[in-house]
């Protein structure tokens, strides 16, 4: 995974996760968290369904429907996708109860914040679990873009601001401070890089992990997708849609349905 042609993109991620780190941590012992909190929800413009859209979007299920779908050959990234809700679950527990952070709505008043969707309380707010998920999905979709070859810069750059807007939604729907997506950000790269790290040590002695355990991995999280509870039940249409997204990779996982499509798609273009 990190080969030559990957040296560049892996010591960029890494100066990434520093500044995303140092920025958390600078917010979190100072004033400019709360005032940047503040700020946020005193200069709200776009609609909240938009941001809606985009804190449920950084779901964990999320993430692995977005990577396991597209790792159509070397399943690599599906197995990283795995590894990293494990990591990343693990390290976002046990930081939360170690730190025990304050949600916003546990020290602010309700009437200084634009709470969009569920309120949210209690000591478990650092680092934020989305931003973790998010920025972990978004490096292995920048990984998968220079493996298939797409050597435009653009479209990992992209990639990565909308990563940083997906979890910056957090706070714009008062979930999580500022210091808590930019920590769990910088966190998510790190169980990216682990994972990738894991799943190509895995395939290097293993080989390619079983199409039925993919799968059933799709099946599973694409019926817990529809299942879950966001708190944003305006957005449940866009879980329908990550579920129908699942099965319909599930069947295109398979050579006699991927033909028997391709084959109806020929006939309707012959007509």
């Amino acid at each position: 995974m990190f080969s030559d042609k990957n040296s560049r993109l892996y010591k960029f991620l890494i100066l990434f996760f520093s500044v995303l780190m140092c920025l958390g941590l600078f917010l979190k012992f100072t004033f400019w968290n709360e005032r940047l909190m503040l700020f946020v929800h005193s200069n709200q413009m776009l609609p909240e369904k938009f941001w809606m859209a985009l804190t449920v979007s950084g779901s964990a299920w999320v993430g692995f429907l977005l990577v396991s779908i597209l790792d159509r050959k070397y399943r690599v990234y599906s197995l990283a996708a795995i590894y990293s809700l494990i990591i990343g679950g693990l390290i976002v527990t046990f930081l939360k109860k170690i730190i025990a952070a304050p949600r916003p709505l546990s020290v602010l008043n309700e009437q200084q914040l634009h709470v969009i969707g569920q309120y949210l309380y209690g000591f478990n707010s650092t680092p934020s679990g989305h931003a973790v998920s998010i920025m972990a999905t978004v490096t292995m979709l920048v990984f998968m873009l220079r493996s298939n070859r797409v050597k435009s810069l653009l479209y990992s750059l992209l990639l990565i601001f909308l990563g940083c807007i997906a979890a910056w939604s957090r706070v714009v729907v008062a979930a999580h401070w500022p210091a808590d997506v930019c920590i769990g950000a910088s966190l998510g790269i790190l169980v990216a890089l682990i994972s990738l790290k894991l799943a190509n040590c895995y395939i290097a002695r293993y080989g390619r992990q079983s199409l039925y355990w993919v799968v059933s991995l799709e099946l599973v999280v694409g019926a817990y997708a529809i299942l879950e509870k966001t708190g944003y039940p305006d957005m449940f249409y866009f879980q329908w849609i990550f579920f129908c997204f699942a099965i319909l990779s599930v069947l295109l996982r398979f050579d006699r349905i991927r033909l028997f499509i391709n084959t109806l798609i020929t006939l309707h273009k012959c007509q």
